[in-house]
């Protein structure tokens, strides 16, 4: 089944779609410039035998609009087209919601966008409307507005992920008060509401939504983000089920003047997000704390996963070239469904954010889509555009460096001191990465003098960041050309981040420096950069003294926003009295997804499509985990096990894959390897001991 509905200043679906009264999905995707998205829906399990019933809510204001279009694919291998809206409009019915829905111009939205608030009267609800057998003879006639789209400017094309449809969420807990009703779904959601209720009489109650309880244990239904989820709904007497249609993000209900008593049975959440399986990724640990941080970051990804990457649904529900960096690769942990992540990064190139470097993560994020499906048909469509996003006028030959403001991070007192001046350390940290980039994606597809330029140029921006920024007897990079002496955290974690090092001894320098601070200094969003940085000095001890700070005197901890923050989705910020409008469901705090993966474990592709990846151990003082990710050749499984200067490592490589296995030396004491039973002469890396391994399973001891 194919459906299209014009999306619009919400910034969210404006379909829910039903057949046989059942949920189909909602949708469609937000259009990208000219293209129109539409979702297609396989429907066979609902379909029954006799009459069947298609039908939808579609809430646009504007662009009223809408198409499906129902095809049967026969065992023979023909097909038919049997439902078309278009063409069939005499078969449809309509009714104007409006006074159904309490549609009275208020808006549960922000600044950024206007959301109707759903102030339902069931009293005119026509219940049972998507069902077979319904008497829709007072209805109107559906009529056809003509061509759906203007062909001369826009194109129809299939939505290039999944689609997103309705989870039900049961609510884990109600509190009575004398006057009202708190309940807690125990997890945010982002969607829609269900309530069941038998009500004595017609009356009016209160529905609050809210991401925080306030300090009396009601809901805060005034979001730090600007919205005022606050509607009141008529009810009918007798028995009725409500549910809402808009999308909210809340964990928290209130409902005012109910009947009688709710239980958990008759309040549930429908959550919106695309599909999610819970098995296909998994990570345990010696450290509560630190499984505690994984499920965290897990669930965020499985609450925030709809048609889009956005910094969050609550306020903006913008998408942001850094955000989606940090999304990307933390879905990367869990999920070997990479459509999503590609489908918003093709977005933000044709609609780019205002920070410099954020144009310069679209080249990083395609590289990383590369190797990660080892599909390289969006490097080919895109790589005129990609190299657009370079700057390429704004190298100063004479100096090496590049020249451009940049964000570095969000909120500004979350900077550090970061001192400003035209030559920055966190933009040509990220310049020369994307530069490095850049010159692979063009080796892959050919463009091997493009590669030769943009390889030269990364070169010559990192030697002259260690000549020109770098203090040796501080091991510090200082912020930028023209600041001698200003040495914030960032400017530090991002040149390790982008390896501008030149030998292992100044990256140990690099991290010595980061250790001594003891903390996070940056935001949760540049906490990313700050943990991958350590990772790539093999600093893994320093990560994970941050990873795990339990100070309660430091807001700036993953503790904190566990214990105290009570989030179950990452916030927006470490803290509110850091960034007052901070939302409760922002991803861009999820590095720790992808540390564990890549740092901790060190699982990362080699070459593109896993063909080749490696195992990389950074285990610190954690002296047990094991760890499951799904990838394109089938799920790597990794376990090691610290004990009395021996380390046990059991290591599962898909069909078709190699892979390095990298063994820490100071874990152990006499150096000798073992693999499935054998004695073998690995080769020495650095602090590391290497092997390569075939696919199949493998336990190897280092003694």
């Amino acid at each position: 089944m194919h459906v299209f509905a014009h999306t619009e200043a919400s910034k969210q679906h404006v379909y829910n779609l039903y057949l046989n009264g059942k949920a189909v999905g909602i949708g469609p995707a937000r259009s990208n410039g000219t293209s129109q998205y539409y979702n297609t829906y396989d429907v066979t399990d609902l379909i029954r035998k006799g009459d069947n019933v298609i039908s939808a809510i579609n809430y646009a204001t504007a662009g009223k609009s809408f198409l499906v279009q129902m095809t049967v694919y026969y065992t023979d291998g023909t097909k038919k087209v049997v439902v078309n809206s278009g063409r069939d409009a005499g078969n449809w019915k309509t009714l104007d919601g409006t006074s159904a829905f309490g549609d009275n111009g208020t808006s549960v939205g922000t600044g950024y966008y206007k959301q109707a608030a759903e102030n339902i009267d069931a009293t005119k609800y026509p219940f049972g409307w998507n069902t077979i057998g319904f008497n829709d003879s007072a209805w109107q006639n559906a009529s056809v507005t003509g061509t759906i789209i203007d062909q001369s400017k826009e194109n129809l094309t299939p939505y290039t992920s999944e689609n997103t449809t309705l989870h039900s969420v049961r609510a884990q807990k109600v509190t009575h008060k004398s006057d009202r009703e708190v309940i807690d779904l125990g997890s945010e959601i982002i969607g829609g509401l269900q309530l069941s209720i038998n009500s004595p009489d017609s009356r009016k109650i209160t529905v609050r939504y809210g991401e925080q309880l306030d300090r009396s244990g009601n809901v805060k239904y005034k979001l730090n983000a600007g919205n005022d989820y606050e509607e009141t709904w008529t009810l009918k007497k007798g028995h009725q089920t409500i549910e809402t249609t808009g999308m909210k993000n809340f964990r928290y209900v209130e409902i005012l003047n109910a009947p009688d008593e709710l239980n958990v049975n008759q309040v549930q959440g429908s959550a919106m997000r695309q599909d999610f399986d819970d098995h296909a990724s998994s990570f345990t640990s010696s450290n509560p704390l630190l499984n505690r941080i994984y499920n965290l970051t897990k669930y965020t990804v499985k609450a925030t996963n709809q048609d889009l990457y956005t910094d969050s649904q609550a306020r903006e529900r913008r998408a942001y070239e850094g955000d989606a960096l940090i999304n990307a690769l933390s879905s990367y942990a869990f999920e070997a469904d990479y459509s999503l992540a590609r489908h918003s990064h093709e977005y933000l190139i044709d609609n780019p954010t205002w920070p410099a470097e954020y144009k310069l993560f679209s080249v990083e994020v395609a590289w990383n889509d590369y190797l990660y499906t080892g599909n390289k048909a969006s490097l080919v469509a895109n790589y005129n555009k990609l190299k657009e996003k370079l700057f390429l006028n704004n190298y100063n030959p004479e100096l090496g460096l590049v020249k451009g403001d940049c964000l570095v991070d969000w909120p500004t007192v979350e900077r550090d001191g970061y001192q400003f001046s035209d030559y920055n350390t966190v933009f040509n940290s990220i310049s020369a990465g994307a530069y490095e980039d850049m010159a692979k994606i063009a080796q892959a597809i050919g463009k091997h003098e493009d590669s030769q330029l943009y390889s030269d140029r990364a070169k010559a921006i990192k030697e002259a960041m260690i000549k020109k920024l770098y203090d040796p007897e501080k091991g510090a990079f200082h912020d930028s050309l023209s600041t001698s002496g200003t040495l914030s955290q960032h400017a530090t974690a991002f040149a390790l981040a982008y390896d501008v090092f030149d030998n292992q001894s100044m990256a140990d320098k690099l991290a010595e420096t980061i250790k001594s601070q003891g903390k996070f200094k940056t935001s949760i969003y540049g906490a990313y950069f700050v943990l991958r940085g350590l990772y790539h000095a093999n600093a893994g001890e320093v990560a994970e003294q941050l990873l795990l700070n339990t100070d309660s005197s430091d807001k700036r901890t993953y503790a904190h926003v566990l214990n105290d923050l009570n989030a179950t989705i990452t916030p927006e910020a470490w803290d509110e009295t850091l960034k007052g409008n901070l939302t409760f469901s922002h991803p861009w705090g999820s590095a720790p997804a992808s540390q564990i993966v890549e740092g901790l474990f060190g699982i990362q592709p080699l070459t593109p499509g896993f063909d080749t990846f490696q195992v990389k151990l950074q285990p610190g003082n954690i002296d047990r985990a094991a760890i499951k990710v799904p990838t394109i050749k089938g799920n790597i499984t990794a376990s090691y096990l610290l004990k009395r200067n021996r380390l046990k490592v059991t290591v599962q490589i898909p069909e078709n894959s190699k892979a390095w296995i990298y063994l820490p030396l100071s874990k152990a004491q006499k150096k000798q390897l073992i693999v499935d039973g054998h004695s073998v002469k690995g080769t020495q890396d650095g602090s590391y001991l290497k092997i390569d391994l075939g696919s199949g399973g493998h336990v190897l001891y280092l003694n």
